[in-house]
Order: structure tokens, then C-alpha cells, then sequence
């Protein structure tokens, strides 16, 4: 068994020994006795054990060695072998090459060199010959490397100089992975290598593109964590029942105005496992999940429900954020070249030059359209602007030929709007008072969480930026649009503007 122990170890290098020690008992258990045997062990023996995607690496490992065994070695190489003079042919390389390549045997100029080795941030353009060097040397073992190899030594590049090629916000703290941005850079320059390379070009089938108007759908877990808690003790189905038809009668009598009161917030809060069993159930509308709970589509009661569900206070995350990167963001947007799809740039310009006079609603407002032209999005698949003195029914009528994804209504300007929020073609939430953008922009975010629905194609790059560096609900992996992957295109914004507030 020690020669599968080192090939184990060889693949998932990361894993502990008491870890391995019950991998290999596991396997022993099993029926594993030699090398060959390993070509028929399954996902299902093992995968408790460790991650599924390591099980699967594993599982490759061992089926293409079964498959062509010339071309893979089952002994760990060491660093100096997989070093760029130490390299074997293509064709000939081990397939985990992307575990065990030297990644800090790549040639560079000796000033980047200096600032891995201190800790510090590359310039953008130092960041491209380093990427350069790389990838230079991952095409030493495969002329075409696809993602999932990249991704392999784009984080271990990572963990090797977080300081220096971490994807992070402007307050250095991790964004996401933190190595989407540099995956993103190696895979396009591996495609910019191989642009005339026909015979290295893996063909992919193409899915139907999306409508913009498409419906959105419930979709999973993403961001949260208290999505469906356990039974409050003490309580059964029947008893939270009757909590949840006294706040219907409370509504009735005293409606959505007189909802600051100790009661309500009791109810609110013992009931929050049957409103989450109710949303998550079978997918119900909007208009249906507002009859029962009425109080929850309040908006004091939306964003508690939403702090209960992230574990984040929406409002405050929000204001906090515009106050120390509102500016930044805009000044940015002001001095980056790019297409103003929205015609926005004029505002930009206006709020920067009289950022000390302005409030931070007019920032929001700013921020916010800025970044829906900055990424082609169109103002109106997210942002309507209606008649101050309309009501909910009247917003209505008049929105009845959009989409049923959530959208926000401003009535008024920034400061002193008004808001509604749309949801299915129903006003679902609206202030009760003039309180400004950002509460609008709060309850909106609210709606996808709360209510678990996908971001729409035509919005999500935008409503992801806001998510991640706005509101600070930043998973690993995942998202709330539909392709369910953290957006290269807010990745690369962010990076951008890191990179902007620190050389500038």
C-alpha cells in the first residue's frame, strides 16, 4: 500500500496524514490490494472521506494511468523535476502536473521578483509578464492546459503570494477564492497563445442563450446561513400556525404603519422557521407569500429577515460601504475609459467634483448607475423611475409590460425618493416615507435573498458587484445569477479598482 500512499499524496498533496492513513484503510476495506486494483474504485467508496471534487481528481488520476499507462508516473516528482529545465516533454508529463509544477522556477525580471518576496502588490503590467512566466511554464507540460488545471495552479500561485496576486477588496480583505481574477488572466493569455493553434483547441458544445425576460427561478443556499433552521423547541407546526394567523389578524387591524411594536417583533421572530419552510417549499407567488405574511414584506421586518438569513444588517453594510468607497468608486469610473452605454458619465462627473456638498443617496444613485453602464447593463432591466405622487397600483399598470424580476421604482430624486419594489408585476415593498435610494437598494437586494430568487441575466453583473462589495456576501464560489459562477467581470472591476486606490 505505500506505493498508493505516495501516489495519493502525489494528487491531493494538501491532504493530512491521519486523512490519508483512512483513505488508505478505506481502500484496504474495499478490496484494494495492488496498484491495478484502483481503476475500479468508485466515487462512493471515498467521497465521504474528502471533498468531491478531490475524490474526482483522484478517480481521473487513477483511470487515465489504467487507460494509458506510458504516460504517467505514479511516483511524486519533486520540485526540482517539475522545475522549467527539469520539465518532461509534453506528451509525456504526469497528470497531475498542475500539483507539482515549480511555480516559483518561472524566469521574471528581477524588480517583480523583489516585490514577491517582500509581500507586495504588482503593478497591472508586472502582474501580465508574471502571468507571462506561468503560463510559459504550464505550456511546457500541456500546449493547451484547460481551466481546471489552471485553476489547480492559479491556487496554489495564490496561497504561495497572497499579498501579491490575491483578488481583495480595497480594504485588503479577501474577495471570493481569490484567485478568480488571476484564472481569468492565465486562461485568456493560454487562448491568446494558441489563437492560431487549431489542433490544440478543445470544442465545447454551445447552450441556447438565455432570453433577457426570462423568469426567475427559486435557486439554492448561496450566501446564507440560517436558510431552513430546525423546529424552535418548544413549538410544533400547529402552534407557530396560530402566531402566524394573529399577525395576519394584527395586520388587519392596525396595517403596515403601527408595526414597531414589541408584539410583532416577538411573533416575527418565533415564526421565522415556518416563513422559511413556507418560501423554500413548494415555489409559491410572491402575492401568495404576502397574503400569509404580510408583516414580513414590511420593510423593518424584510431586512431582519434577511439579517437573520446572511447574518448581515443590509442597511448599515450598504450605507458603510458608500461612505468609504462611493467616491473612490466614481473617481474611478470618471478616469477609466469606457463606453457609457447609460449616458451616466456626466452625473459621475458632477458628484465627484462636488463630493463635498452631496449626500451619500446622490453617491448611491450615482455608483450604482455608473456601474450598470460601465457593465453594458441597461439602466431599466434594474432601475425605474416613476411619478412621486403614483401608488402601488398605479406603478402597476404602468410597469405591466416588464419582466416579473424584482426591479426598483425611485419616485423623487435620490435624496428625498420615495420607493417601490416590483416584484412579478406586484408592488411587494414600499417606504414609508421618504427615505432615500439606499433603502430602496436595500430592499431590493433583500428580495433575492429573502425570497430565493436567481439574479436576471440583464442585471446580474451589476447586482453581483453590489452584493460583493457593497453589502460584503462574498462565498468562495456560487452565485445568484444564472450561470451559478462569481462573474469575471466584477472580479476584474474590483481587482481594477484595488489596483487604482493603491498606485494612485
Amino acid at each position: 500500500m505505500e506505493n498508493i500512499r505516495k501516489e495519493v499524496k502525489s494528487v491531493l498533496p494538501m491532504l493530512s496524514e491521519p486523512l490519508l492513513d483512512a483513505i488508505l484503510e478505506r481502500l484496504r476495506s474495499k478490496g484494494v490490494d495492488t496498484r491495478d486494483d484502483l481503476q475500479f474504485v468508485q466515487e462512493d467508496d471515498i467521497v465521504d472521506l474528502i471533498k468531491p471534487i478531490h475524490c474526482r481528481r483522484l478517480l481521473c488520476t487513477w483511470k487515465e494511468t489504467e487507460i494509458n499507462p506510458d504516460t504517467v508516473t505514479t511516483q511524486s516528482r519533486s520540485i526540482g523535476d517539475a522545475s522549467p529545465s527539469g520539465s518532461k516533454r509534453h506528451g509525456t508529463t504526469t497528470s497531475n502536473w498542475p500539483e507539482t509544477i515549480d511555480i516559483s522556477g518561472i524566469d521574471m525580471p528581477d524588480h517583480i521578483a523583489v516585490k514577491l518576496e517582500a509581500g507586495e502588490r504588482l503593478s497591472p503590467t508586472e502582474r501580465s509578464n508574471a502571468i507571462r512566466g506561468f503560463v510559459s511554464l504550464m505550456m511546457k507540460h500541456d500546449h493547451n492546459p484547460i481551466r481546471s488545471k489552471c485553476d489547480i495552479v492559479a491556487r496554489r500561485i495564490v496561497s504561495e503570494w497572497p499579498q501579491s496576486f490575491c483578488d481583495m477588496n480595497e480594504d485588503r480583505s479577501k474577495l471570493g477564492s481569490g484567485h478568480y481574477s488571476l484564472l481569468a488572466q492565465m486562461k485568456t493569455r493560454v487562448e491568446h497563445v494558441n489563437r492560431n493553434n487549431t489542433l490544440t483547441r478543445h470544442r465545447t458544445s454551445r447552450k441556447p442563450k438565455e432570453g433577457s425576460n426570462k423568469v426567475t427561478k427559486p435557486t439554492d443556499v448561496y450566501g446564507c446561513i440560517k436558510w431552513q433552521p430546525s423546529l424552535p423547541k418548544g413549538e410544533t407546526l400547529e402552534s407557530l400556525g396560530e402566531k402566524k394567523e394573529s399577525l395576519k389578524d394584527i395586520y388587519t387591524q392596525r396595517g403596515p404603519e403601527e408595526s414597531s411594536t414589541g408584539e410583532i417583533d416577538i411573533l416575527m421572530d418565533h415564526t421565522y422557521y415556518l416563513q422559511r419552510k413556507m418560501i423554500n417549499g413548494a415555489p409559491l407567488p410572491v402575492s401568495e407569500l404576502k397574503e400569509q405574511w404580510p408583516y414580513l414584506f414590511v420593510p423593518e421586518f424584510f431586512q431582519k429577515h434577511f439579517k437573520t438569513l446572511t447574518g448581515i444588517d443590509i442597511a448599515t453594510s450598504l450605507l458603510k460601504s458608500l461612505q468609504e468607497k462611493g467616491l473612490t468608486i466614481l473617481r474611478f469610473l470618471a478616469k477609466e475609459k469606457w463606453e457609457d452605454h447609460n449616458k451616466v458619465r456626466p452625473l459621475i462627473h458632477q458628484v465627484v467634483a462636488e463630493k463635498d456638498a452631496v449626500d451619500m443617496h446622490t453617491v448611491a444613485g450615482a455608483v450604482i448607475k455608473g456601474m450598470m453602464s460601465y457593465f453594458k447593463e441597461k439602466e431599466d432591466s434594474l432601475i425605474l423611475n416613476g411619478d412621486v405622487t403614483a401608488t402601488p397600483e398605479e406603478i402597476e399598470e404602468e410597469t405591466r409590460d416588464h419582466s416579473e424580476s424584482p426591479y426598483l421604482v425611485i419616485q423623487g430624486d435620490d435624496t428625498t425618493a420615495k420607493w417601490m419594489v416590483v416584484v412579478e408585476k406586484k408592488v411587494i415593498g414600499k417606504s414609508t416615507q421618504a427615505d432615500g435610494v439606499i433603502c430602496g437598494v436595500a430592499y431590493l437586494l433583500c428580495t433575492y435573498y429573502n425570497l430565493n430568487l436567481q439574479y436576471q441575466s440583464n442585471a446580474s453583473t451589476t447586482l453581483e458587484f453590489i452584493q460583493r462589495c457593497l453589502i460584503g456576501i462574498n462565498p468562495d464560489a456560487g452565485s445568484k445569477s444564472h450561470g451559478q459562477q462569481c462573474s469575471q467581470k466584477v472580479i476584474s472591476f474590483i481587482r481594477k479598482l484595488a489596483d487604482f486606490q493603491w498606485f494612485h
